[in-house]
């Protein structure tokens, strides 16, 4: 399990739930370990008046891996979100 304290980059912040339970599912087949922080804020953005106030930015959650796979994982993240 990762901790903030590793060496770690930041992959994805996204206010999508799916999103994110599809980027996890694709980091957990893989082997790779991640670190998600804000999962539970971004759940709040589900309501209509909060997203245009507050926005990804401050609630949005965030993929952490760590700096060695990082790349690896940016281009998986694209390719998924962007089929031929």
């Amino acid at each position: 399990m990762l901790r903030p304290s590793d060496d770690l980059d930041l992959v994805l912040v996204t206010t999508d739930l799916s999103e994110l339970t599809v980027a996890k599912s694709l980091l957990a087949s893989e082997g790779i370990p991640f670190l998600v922080t804000g999962e539970e804020s971004a759940r709040l953005l589900a309501a209509p008046l909060l997203s245009p106030l507050l926005g990804e930015r401050v609630l949005g959650a965030r993929l952490f891996v760590r700096h060695e796979d990082a790349d690896f994982v940016r281009e998986v993240l694209v390719a998924v979100s962007d089929p031929p």
